[in-house]
């Protein structure tokens, strides 16, 4: 598998982070152009990296990463780049670390040629906006062959490579004297530094060309990463103000040093507002006035992460960006630094561009780009605080909507937002390659109705999906006790065609050794096709999925949430009443750590004109974030009491929960309370005679036998339901479509 990982507009897109999410299930990451001009900043566990030459995965150490063929490498910041990590306890090694005998050399005159010019060009008005890091020069002199290649400092006792560097030296001897009235350089002076690279370096230098064909041959999944954008591509960019290579994808096999071969994917990186470093022309920074743009300058810290200049800033240019997109041929595409802006009453977005009055057709980089007038759309803000949300659902809908805007004016689906700096502070939606799913949020309403649809079909004739799953694989990681929804999910997957593995509590694991979740998804991930988890911890199988490379389904977390028996209760209800909306629903029991209870009344919310009877003792009422998170947003209707009795002729449905032990940890408090309500026969005739009883099963003493012959009892019906809603999920999640209707669940796959 090999996929690019691209700027859609100026560069500083944030590729940093994409690839260092992409790095979590890659085998090797490349860098295949540019140098040391730009940086990429990822922040992770150990602190924020700025990382200049290194690529981003080198802060996987099981990652190897290679320095490309297309690249021009100053080998003195990138020993210092190395010795600084490598002091944060980040391994560089020969092993993990691979530069190509093809790169071209930054020698130590590049960096000095680049700033004389500069400030020559300075003075007359026209200077670049260069970094003054000798990257232009250093590819000038690659195309002049008047220059070194790494390979070159493995040979430099030879005849050959010295006459070269004799020859090398004259000439720029020659150039720096000539035009800029330097010192000459001494050709045993040149000689002594190369010797020194040599010394530190010739371990890491190597055929990466050979070594990276090797490893697409053998199946082995490659990030190929890109620096700067579209904009500074040397021939797509904004010329003369653009970098000295090629920053398109098209590029990116040539670059790394793999030409014969095709990439499968490309990543276009694109952050949720326009910044640029450099000069040349910039419409988005003349829409809204520089109080604005400082504005949202100290917001997104929008400062060179290689240089440390501020950025020009402005809002969401879709113009440039289309144009972007088609330079780089993306077919996912990435939106970063969503979260910045969170404070803004109002969000403008660059929907045109007119020239004396008249709308311009196309982005056009020969055009009088300076002189264009951006035409500006004005959309709400959210003014909420982003960074905890982890699905689309938990967006706010203006922060949707934004998004949104943004694809129809791009005409391209955006799967990946990034709401925070940090690693796991991302959701995904969309045409993702592996989907999870750690709560009913995770699939849309109507990705949520097409399951249960697929899950009827199912129970109506099991028949045509009998093989589907033939060859593949479900691995049960269950860290507490489970019946039913562990076998359930290993019947489901054996119905299927597939086989299951699996361990059936934490002591069967590694995790009695201390391997960690995300470790044991790797591995895991390995053996199987997908995975269902149940954990004690809140968050464990969101964490796994972080980890996985296929798909992670949450059996259950702690008190937090368990989404396939939410979808189960809503086929059961669903079933027995004909319909998910203008329901009353009375939840009884343990409300405070019924995970099931929490699932449910989210996923209940989604349909119109529910009503919620919450029944509990005070010790185990709905917690306050269900409140905060759920019910008061969406302005659910709720009632909260303690008398079971009084309400049961109210309601359309009723779902008992056990009092559960294992949640106490006062074994007084849990003798108190465990039988505080009791349905049995005679209380049960006081309820409707349509209202279906509900559990999540086990019961304890909560529901009395003699309930179990009256035909509202639906808890064995769950039990049923559980096996093909469980046999849906998985099909959803593998991307099989459906034989009868040939459609996926989840056309995103």
């Amino acid at each position: 598998m090999l996929t690019a990982v691209t700027g859609i507009n100026w560069g500083d897109e944030g590729k940093g982070r994409v690839i260092d999410l992409l790095a979590e299930n890659a085998d090797i990451v490349a860098r295949y152009q540019g140098g040391n001009n730009a940086g990429h900043t990822v922040v992770t566990e150990k602190g924020k990296f700025i990382l200049n030459l290194l690529p981003s995965g080198i802060l996987h150490p099981e990652v190897t990463c290679v320095l490309g063929t297309g690249m021009v490498i100053d080998l003195e910041h990138l020993a210092g780049e190395m010795e600084a990590i490598e002091a944060r306890g980040v391994k560089v090694e020969p092993e993990n670390l691979k530069l190509s005998d093809k790169a071209t050399i930054s020698m130590p005159w590049h960096k000095v040629q680049d700033g004389l010019e500069e400030d020559r060009l300075a003075k007359k008005g026209g200077a670049f906006g260069s970094t003054r890091r000798g990257i232009a020069y250093a590819y000038s002199d690659k195309y002049r062959k008047k220059t070194l290649r790494l390979g070159d400092l493995l040979h430099l006792d030879e005849e050959r490579t010295q006459n070269r560097l004799h020859m090398i030296l004259d000439a720029k001897n020659m150039e720096l004297a000539g035009c800029y009235h330097q010192e000459p350089m001494s050709y045993d002076a040149l000689l002594n530094w190369c010797r020194q690279q040599a010394a530190y370096f010739a371990p890491f230098i190597c055929d990466v060309g050979a070594f990276l064909q090797q490893a697409h041959d053998s199946g082995k999944r490659i990030v190929l990463e890109a620096q700067l954008g579209a904009m500074r591509d040397i021939d797509y960019g904004i010329f003369p103000f653009t970098s000295s290579s090629n920053t398109l994808a098209a590029y990116a096999p040539l670059g790394a040093g793999i030409p014969n071969c095709k990439l499968d994917h490309v990543v276009g990186v694109l952050k949720a507002y326009s910044t640029c470093v450099g000069a040349g022309p910039f419409a988005a920074e003349n829409a809204m006035g520089e109080a604005w743009n400082e504005k949202l300058r100290k917001a997104g810290g929008e400062y060179g992460a290689a240089t440390g200049r501020p950025r020009r800033v402005g809002p969401f240019d879709c113009v440039a960006s289309r144009y972007g997109l088609q330079c780089q041929g993306a077919d996912k595409i990435a939106l970063t630094k969503l979260d910045v802006l969170s404070s803004m009453k109002q969000i403008p977005v660059i929907t045109g561009y007119k020239l004396d009055g008249v709308e311009v057709p196309r982005f056009d980089t020969l055009s009088d780009l300076d002189r264009v007038q951006p035409v500006v759309t004005l959309l709400p803000g959210w003014n909420k605080d982003i960074s905890g949300c982890r699905s689309w659902a938990e967006l706010p809908k203006e922060a949707k909507a934004y998004v949104e805007f943004l694809e129809k004016q791009l005409g391209h689906e955006i799967q990946f937002v990034s709401t925070g700096a940090e690693r796991e502070k991302f959701v995904l939606q969309g045409r993702m390659a592996v989907r999870h799913f750690i709560e009913p949020g995770s699939f849309s309403l109507a990705e949520q109705l097409a399951l249960l649809d697929l899950a009827d079909r199912m129970e109506a004739d099991p028949a045509p999906y009998a093989h589907l799953c033939d060859g593949r694989i479900l691995a049960t990681l269950f860290y507490e006790p489970s019946t039913r929804t562990r076998l359930s999910f290993e019947s489901a997957m054996l119905r299927l065609g597939g086989k299951t593995l699996g361990f059936a509590g934490a002591q069967l694991s590694s995790a009695t050794k201390g391997e960690t979740v995300a470790d044991t998804a790797r591995v895991v991930s390995n053996y199987a096709d997908v995975i269902a988890m149940r954990h004690p911890k809140e968050g464990a199988p969101l964490r796994a999925s972080m980890y996985a490379r296929v798909p992670v389904i949450n059996a259950g977390d702690g008190g937090h949430a368990h989404p396939s028996q939410t979808m189960i209760d809503l086929m059961t209800i669903r079933q027995r009443k004909g319909r998910l909306d203008h329901l009353t629903i009375g939840f009884c029991g343990d409300l405070k750590f019924g995970r099931t209870v929490h699932s449910l009344t989210a996923a209940l919310s989604q349909f119109e004109g529910n009503r919620f009877v919450f029944i509990s003792p005070e010790e185990l009422r709905i917690p306050q974030y269900v409140k905060d998170e759920t019910l008061t947003p969406l302005h659910q209707n709720y009632k909260e009491t303690a008398d079971l009795e009084a309400e049961l002729p109210g309601l359309d449905v009723l779902y008992m929960t056990r009092i559960q032990q294992e949640r106490f940890f006062n074994e007084e408090d849990y003798l108190r309370l465990k039988g505080c309500y009791a349905l049995d026969e005679k209380l049960l005739q006081q309820a409707p005679p349509t209202m279906p009883v509900l559990h999540p099963l086990p019961r304890i003493d909560e529901i009395k036998p003699d309930v179990d012959n009256d035909p509202r009892a639906a808890y064995f019906d769950q039990v049923h339901n559980g096996v093909y809603i469980r046999m849906a999920i998985i099909l959803a999640l593998l991307g099989i479509p459906d034989p009868l209707t040939g459609k996926k669940v989840l056309e995103s796959i």
